[in-house]
């Protein structure tokens, strides 16, 4: 599924079933019985689908998990373990997506796009492909979930969420994403990592997007999940400044690099 094209009949299918689930009254008593199951197949989902049906499985896990708490309680932890394994493998999906200088191409996006979201099934801009016939149906291969900056951009919120409904797993789990976090906020594209090296050795500041960044789209996808990382990083400094001591002098530099990368 995931190379499945964003306005294909299957996506569309796919896409209206996970709406469904998300949409179920998830607080109602006559849904605990059923929502271990349901959990337990999202998160299988959320492993095996495409970017826009991953942002669906993820944001429906969460709020299942937030609202029947007993129930799930045994499916939090299998739930944070699969946000920790998107956080370790940033660091390949940055490697792939901006160093390599076909993987554009191979992964079916336009590089000069400015679309940070697809449209919702039935909205305007969905009718209006639908409208204009194959040629624009299959324009749009989706990435897939697990390698999207898109999905892991929603990680954060929902692991203070989840932190919120489910104290009794965070002091482990804090342990867990301090490093990940830190491994994360450090990343950058290669080129643009290049044009701030070179604006230095002249004395200058590089702003903007660097020329060499050609999916200018996922590059601003990119900057948006390591922003979002940082507000899960001043949450957590909230209660647990002290795992974070040696990494707060880092921090102004990672601030103003983010600012100075801001598509």
């Amino acid at each position: 599924m995931s190379s499945c094209s964003a306005d294909s009949t299957v996506q569309r299918l796919r896409s209206c079933i996970l709406e469904i689930f998300h949409r179920l009254p998830m607080s109602h008593a006559d849904l605990k019985p059923y929502a271990p199951g349901i959990v337990d197949l999202l998160m299988g989902l959320v492993r095996v689908e495409n970017e826009d049906n991953a942002v669906l499985c993820m944001k429906t896990i969460m709020d299942m998990e937030r609202h029947q708490t007993e129930a799930t309680e045994s499916k939090v932890q299998p739930f944070l373990d699969l946000i920790q394994d998107m956080f370790k493998s940033m660091e390949d999906v940055v490697k792939e997506t901006f160093d390599a200088p076909t993987h554009a191409a191979a992964a079916g996006t336009n590089p000069n796009t400015q679309a940070f979201q697809s449209p919702r099934p039935g909205s305007p801009a969905s009718s209006v492909g639908h409208d204009l016939g194959t040629d624009v149906q299959t324009a749009r291969p989706l990435l897939s979930g697990m390698k999207s900056f898109k999905v892991f951009a929603e990680c954060p919120i929902i692991v203070v969420s989840l932190f919120q409904a489910h104290r009794n797993r965070v002091p482990g789990n804090v342990k867990k994403f301090v490093p990940l976090i830190k491994v994360v906020l450090m990343l950058q594209a290669g080129p643009q990592e290049r044009a701030h090296a070179e604006a230095a050795r002249r004395n200058d500041i590089f702003t903007g997007v660097s020329k060499d960044i050609k999916n200018r789209a996922a590059f601003g996808e990119f900057i948006t999940a390591q922003v979002k990382t940082m507000s899960f990083l001043a949450y957590l400094l909230r209660v647990h400044h002290e795992k974070l001591s040696d990494f707060l002098p880092t921090l102004p530099d990672i601030v103003v690099r983010l600012l100075r990368d801001c598509p």
